[in-house]
């Protein structure tokens, strides 16, 4: 079986085609694979939700966002507890857990064709060979899993909308794809008789992403715990805390005007509520840089 893995810079999901309709690859209640990354002495290597529990107490030992890291000429390895990874080890591992959940659900579901025999992956638009390299080799070295092709994310997203049963063909559209790190457009055509029915006219990718809007809610989550203590002092433990919490917050927002919540930082509790107003203005810039990308 051929699978699809969107690989991303919070989340990575695996998915199929099952009686020719596209399927998660993850158990019901589950929403997707966190692409983090831990490592101690004690416990060795951790990948998904589970690493993000570890790095509850030990944060120095995490690695997030790593895609947006494999273009990076700086970072070329990360040291967790004494002992160092390259990005390759890093990206390959978090691929090995997205084709494990993939693997399970398929033999849950008892599908006839249980072995993976290949991916493609999803990557953004502006994503050159150097970094689709880097992420091949990962996923055929270290998740032994055999790369058929990449999909640029806005073309994925151009696809699904031109297979909708009410789709109109030789339609030029606008994709804006707001993912974890990227912000990626494009304009793209379909044509269905042509040879490839779909044609990407133009795209562009900017470095913005939810990642982004996270760590704006950090600093509003801090900016309130301020207000409560003049005295605090953020660790290493608390920053990941909060960036959880926050994390936490973004969903809420999207279906309810406002959270709230407590925060454990040493002893004491901070009462945190942040309303989707307060979100939205905060975050406000962050949406007019990707709508300049729009309107250029």
């Amino acid at each position: 079986m051929r699978i699809a893995i969107d690989f991303g810079t919070c989340f990575s999901l695996g998915a199929c085609l099952i009686n020719d309709s596209p399927a998660r690859l993850l158990r019901a209640g589950e929403y997707a694979v966190p692409s983090v990354f831990y490592y101690d002495k004690r416990s060795g290597v951790i990948v998904g939700e589970e690493a993000e529990n570890r790095a509850k107490y030990r944060p120095q030992n995490l690695v997030r966002d790593v895609k947006m890291e494999i273009s990076n000429p700086d970072v070329k390895i990360f040291r967790l507890d004494g002992k160092t990874f390259s990005k390759k080890q890093i990206v390959g591992s978090i691929l090995s857990e997205v084709k494990k959940k993939a693997k399970e659900e398929i033999e849950r579901k008892q599908l006839t064709a249980k072995r993976i025999t290949g991916a493609v992956i999803s990557v953004p638009a502006a994503f050159t060979l150097r970094e689709l390299n880097l992420i091949r080799e990962a996923a055929q070295e270290e998740a032994k899993l055999k790369v058929i092709g990449f999909i640029r994310e806005p073309v994925a997203a151009a696809i699904a909308y031109f297979n909708a049963p009410d789709a109109e063909d030789k339609k030029t559209i606008f994709v804006y794809d707001l993912g974890g790190g990227t912000c990626d457009v494009a304009i793209v055509r379909a044509d269905k008789n042509a040879r490839e029915w779909y044609t990407v006219i133009d795209s562009d990718m900017l470095r913005i992403g939810v990642r982004d809007w996270d760590k704006i809610l950090a600093e509003q989550i801090k900016r309130k715990c301020r207000e409560q203590s003049l005295f605090i002092e953020f660790d290493e433990r608390a920053e990941h805390n909060i960036l959880t919490m926050a994390n936490e917050v973004k969903h809420t927002l999207s279906r309810l005007k406002k959270w709230g919540g407590d925060l454990e930082i040493g002893d004491e509790l901070y009462d945190i509520e942040i309303t989707r107003k307060e979100f939205e203005r905060a975050t406000s810039e962050l949406l007019q840089d990707t709508m300049r990308m729009v309107d250029g």
